[in-house]
């Protein structure tokens, strides 16, 4: 699916969940698209059911959105401790394991060699190494794998569907996958060791210092869901 799709996707869903709400101003919250559609969408429908008077609005963008000329509330960053905006709230790490669907019948990964003829799902950014399979073979202390192909994807949550439906191994951030893995639609391989820091975290940002008591429901129930992500993982 290409972002656009995803986003509209949820646009929809969260459309849904306001439908017969009064115009109570709703919460905006940005974030990227892999995380808002695999950390955040996953959660949202349980804050909904205990907070039906909140109106939840989603703006999923890779881009930095300016929190004030854009009306948002509340912004995921993801970025380096030194990069983190001030007054910004550390929600948690990042761990990279390398994961594929269970019909592949891989459970480990003990050398190179059990690459061999699979293919490599691969996010397309370089400007974050710690997602690249060869700084992870590198971690590893392996060669170059005689893999089948590498694919590539623009887009991280089209990268961990495309994992989630066999299409290969990928490195995954543990973090945000754990709805999938819980699911069954991804298993992690383990290997002879964890990269536990990949010098990047997730942030809360907040627009406003004295925020109106919705947007402090919705970001105390960020909070608490960082919590349960960081204590489930890992």
């Amino acid at each position: 699916r290409c972002a656009d799709g995803i986003v509209h996707q949820l646009q929809e869903v969260l459309g849904a969940l306001s439908v017969g709400r009064g115009r109570r101003q709703p919460v905006t919250i940005t974030a990227s698209v892999g995380v808002a559609g695999l950390w955040l969408l996953p959660r949202l429908t349980a804050f909904q059911q205990t907070h039906p008077g909140i109106e939840i609005r989603l703006a999923a963008d890779n881009r930095l959105l300016d929190l004030n000329a854009e009306s948002i509330d509340l912004a995921i960053r993801y970025c380096s401790r030194a990069a983190a905006p001030e007054g910004a709230i550390w929600l948690f790490g990042e761990t990279v394991v390398p994961v594929a669907h269970p019909a592949l019948g891989k459970q480990h990964l003990r050398s190179a060699a059990d690459l061999t003829g699979e293919y490599l799902l691969e996010y397309d950014e370089p400007r974050l190494p710690g997602l690249q399979w060869s700084e992870w073979l590198r971690a590893m202390g392996w060669e170059n794998p005689r893999s089948r192909g590498m694919q590539r994807f623009n887009q991280y949550d089209q990268l961990m569907q495309a994992a989630a439906s066999g299409q290969g191994i990928a490195i995954g951030r543990l973090e945000l996958i754990q709805p999938l893995l819980a699911q069954g639609r991804l298993q992690v391989l383990t290997a002879p060791h964890r990269l536990a820091d990949t010098g990047f975290s997730y942030w809360l940002l907040w627009a406003d210092a004295e925020p109106r008591d919705d947007v402090r429901k919705v970001g105390e129930w960020i909070l608490a869901a960082a919590r349960a992500t960081a204590a489930a993982g890992v």
